[in-house]
């Protein structure tokens, strides 16, 4: 399912950048001095991405405000119900965070297939509950928009990272 790559390569500012690894050309431009590609793992190809951020969205989506039995009202009627709301859309930044980091998703597999997650419970939440209300979209529309907040966050602190290991010439 995954695939390590097997070089880095360091690219000059506003050069297209080619590169080849064993999972095939990547081809961009490169938005500092210097970008380093880390060694790491690399989905195979887009649709693997998008599938597999697709399912970990659910999940999250799911763990974080299951239908049916919102665990979330025992701690809002401890906490308060906004300090809850702000603890939940910490969890799903968290995700998105961990969706960036561990599996090494690109952020554009990762927008797409938490869209793709969120139609998908959409319509299966649509299918099994009859609600009063469509409060139920822009809840779990502020948990996708969470996880991408996460997931950016993560992504621009790892590639600040990687150009500060570059500049000063350390090994990652």
């Amino acid at each position: 399912m995954y695939r390590p790559l097997e070089t880095r390569h360091r690219f000059r500012l506003g050069r297209p950048a080619r590169t080849r690894s064993v999972t095939g050309t990547r081809v961009g431009f490169d938005p500092g001095n210097y970008v380093v590609l880390r060694r790491g793992v690399r989905m195979r190809s887009r649709s693997t991405g998008v599938l597999t951020s697709a399912v970990l969205a659910f999940a999250v989506g799911y763990v974080l405000w299951p239908p049916g039995y919102v665990y979330w009202t025992r701690v809002a009627d401890v906490l308060g119900e906004p300090l809850t709301l702000a603890l939940v859309a910490l969890l799903a930044a968290v995700g998105g965070a961990v969706a960036t980091l561990r599996l090494a998703v690109p952020l554009a597999d990762l927008v797409a297939g938490s869209v793709l997650a969120y139609a998908v419970g959409m319509a299966l939440l649509e299918s099994v509950i009859t609600a009063d209300s469509p409060v139920h979209f822009l809840l779990y529309g502020g948990l996708v928009l969470w996880y991408w907040l996460g997931a950016t966050v993560a992504a621009v602190g790892r590639s600040s990272r990687d150009d500060r290991a570059v500049s000063s010439g350390r090994p990652e």
